[in-house]
């Protein structure tokens, strides 16, 4: 609501920050998905961060120098009432929202340009340059330093984020261990979908942070995989990438986990070197390190777990590690900040002290009350395994008649949601097994 205090410090800040000029931000627009049928409106995270309101087509302005906040909202229009639903008029905004300037939409000019009057410019979004410029007119726009502000104080979440972001890891761990012991053989992919999504709403989660990724067989090898319209046979793995939101703050956890009852020798040889890293990279998470010399960390177990299954031949790990070796089979960051955006904001804007890292989302030092996720991953690509040209070009690294024997497991990641703390990190989704014996034995309750 409009009216929690924790909002209304967040844009005191923010104006105590950009006290020289009017704040712009807005809503997120309603996006249609085919025809005139719009997707599930999910508000901007931004809009969302200032004001904690879910309502589509509101403006929000801040007045630096009075302290205000003044919000708009749309004209009352009988005909979207008939179609919709509810719409507030000014009164009833302000008891909602507490907001103490409330304004129809059709006053935004007027009102602005008044405002505007004490400043020598605006700031706001990048995206949203071009509607400041059509209905305020001539004005000196700053398109950057909003986004760089709201960037920084995103990235340190605050005690009713981090209170968000429990409850959000909570129902995911209760979504992931439905799925882990209940499907059997023959389930489907959207079928996995929609058990997550079940639980998720039973438990007031209203909103995915993204689309699930259930992927059986070789679909985990598909970093990104959503088509999801496969069959799981005995045999498969099923790699689980899932998340909910709790009031826009997100959950993101990954498990990959037999279809059947227990994991075959293949699948648990990349399976317990995939965990060791993971738990490695945990507790290697705490604050003043830089987040990529973990990641490359990362890259470097993956090796000597590769090595250990003479997959990649017995050559010195810093200069298969030197010559990307490791991307062959890992082939992604370690991880990304998280919060509002299931890949948050935050890097770049952040002190970092090394270089950004290519293969990073977030080249960042880890600092108290960032939240990152930790997920390595070990994956066998039909790029590489199913090109004659690729097997050659890397032969001398690779033991591909000992890879290939790994090709059906298709690839495992493991995923846990970490904030960082002052000395040390919470493993926010621990509770959610992955052990292989805890495995075998959750995934025994489905039979």
């Amino acid at each position: 609501m409009y009216s929690f205090p924790l909002q209304r410090k967040r844009r005191e800040k923010l104006m105590n920050v950009m006290k020289d000029g009017l704040i712009y931000i807005k809503a997120k627009d309603e996006i249609i998905r085919n025809g005139d049928v719009p997707v599930k409106y999910r508000q901007s995270s931004n809009f969302l961060y200032l004001t904690a309101i879910e309502e589509i087509n509101y403006h929000l302005v801040l007045d630096p120098k009075s302290n205000q906040g003044h919000l708009f909202i749309p004209n009352i229009d009988p005909m979207y009432l008939v179609w919709v639903g509810r719409m507030f008029n000014t009164q009833e905004a302000k008891k909602k929202f507490g907001a103490k300037q409330v304004h129809y939409y059709s006053d935004f000019e007027k009102v602005v340009s008044k405002l505007k009057k004490r400043y020598n410019r605006i700031y706001t979004m990048p995206e949203d340059k071009a509607f400041i410029k059509r209905h305020v007119g001539k004005s000196k726009v700053d398109t950057i330093t909003l986004k760089k502000t709201l960037d920084f104080m995103r990235a340190f979440k605050d005690a009713e984020g981090i209170r968000l972001m429990k409850q959000a890891s909570h129902i995911n761990v209760k979504a992931f261990t439905e799925a882990m012991s209940t499907i059997k053989p023959g389930i489907y992919e959207y079928q996995v979908q929609a058990l997550m999504e079940k639980v998720y709403r039973d438990n007031g989660a209203i909103h995915n942070s993204f689309q699930t990724i259930a992927a059986v067989g070789r679909n985990p090898a598909v970093l990104h995989y959503t088509t999801c319209y496969d069959k799981g046979k005995n045999g498969d793995l099923i790699l689980l990438d899932a998340g909910c939101e709790c009031h826009g703050y997100a959950s993101d956890i990954t498990r990959t986990f037999p279809v059947g009852k227990t994991f075959s020798k293949t699948q648990q040889a990349i399976y317990e070197a995939t965990l060791d890293v993971n738990k490695k990279c945990i507790k290697a998470s705490v604050p003043g390190v830089a987040f990529q010399h973990i990641h490359e960390q990362a890259c470097r177990l993956i090796i000597e777990h590769l090595k250990d299954l003479r997959i990649l031949k017995n050559i010195d790990t810093q200069e298969l590690y030197q010559k990307d070796i490791h991307r062959l089979f890992f082939p992604h960051g370690l991880g990304h900040l998280l919060g509002l955006d299931v890949h948050d904001v935050g890097a770049g804007v952040i002190p970092c002290s090394t270089k950004p890292h290519k293969h990073m989302r977030s080249s960042v030092d880890l600092l108290p009350n960032m939240v990152v996720t930790i997920e390595p991953g070990i994956y066998f690509l039909e790029v590489y395994f199913k090109s004659q040209k690729e097997r050659n070009k890397y032969k001398q690294y690779i033991n591909w008649s000992v890879a290939d024997k790994y090709y059906t497991v298709g690839g495992v990641r493991i995923e846990d949601d970490l904030l960082i703390t002052k000395k040390g990190n919470i493993n926010m989704t621990q509770k959610l097994v992955k052990d292989v014996k805890d495995i075998e034995l959750l995934r025994k309750k489905a039979f």
